[in-house]
């Protein structure tokens, strides 16, 4: 990643203009994370009311609103049969988050348990167990000492422009 062009020593002792680049990962991982958070400082100089008033504006046009029963569909408790449909569409191949697991090994006990279920072999049922966190959370909320909501950021080249300008990722 460039981090700011400057002047660099070259092996001589020589100064010469041109680009720096990071090559340590930590501190590419700062850039990057400084870069995104002054893409959301930009609009910090609007004066609140403007602000208040263009996310009003915006909230107006929206012209949709949930059906009774949209609602009462939101506010349902989590079933088996929604955990088992949201992890079938769970794309594979796909980064794991924070706690490393990626979907296949979600997936691979489900199918697991289904087999063990056929041959009549004592099952662990990953889906009940998933549907059981889901709903305490509904019910109960998350602990504010876990970090149940936390998540990775990892930026992805946009596939144009340089891959050594930070912009050029979202």
């Amino acid at each position: 990643l460039q981090e700011r062009n400057q002047p660099n020593e070259n092996n001589h002792g020589e100064i010469e203009a041109g680009p720096t680049y990071e090559k340590h990962s930590q501190r590419m991982a700062e850039l990057a994370r400084d870069y995104h958070e002054q893409l959301q400082k930009v609009e910090k100089d609007v004066p609140i009311e403007e602000r208040e008033n263009a996310i009003q504006a915006s909230i107006g046009r929206i012209d949709s609103k949930l059906s009774q029963e949209q609602a009462s569909n939101l506010n349902a408790e989590i079933t088996e049969t929604e955990v088992a449909e949201a992890l079938r569409l769970s794309k594979n191949d796909t980064a794991a988050g924070p706690d490393g697991i990626p979907y296949e090994l979600w997936k691979a006990l489900a199918e697991k348990f289904k087999d063990d279920v056929k041959a009549e072999k004592p099952a662990f049922d990953i889906i009940n167990l998933l549907t059981q966190a889901y709903q305490d959370i509904q019910h109960f909320g998350v602990a504010e000492d876990t970090n149940f909501a936390e998540g990775l950021m990892t930026p992805l080249y946009k596939q144009k422009g340089e891959r050594t300008d930070i912009a050029n990722y979202r």
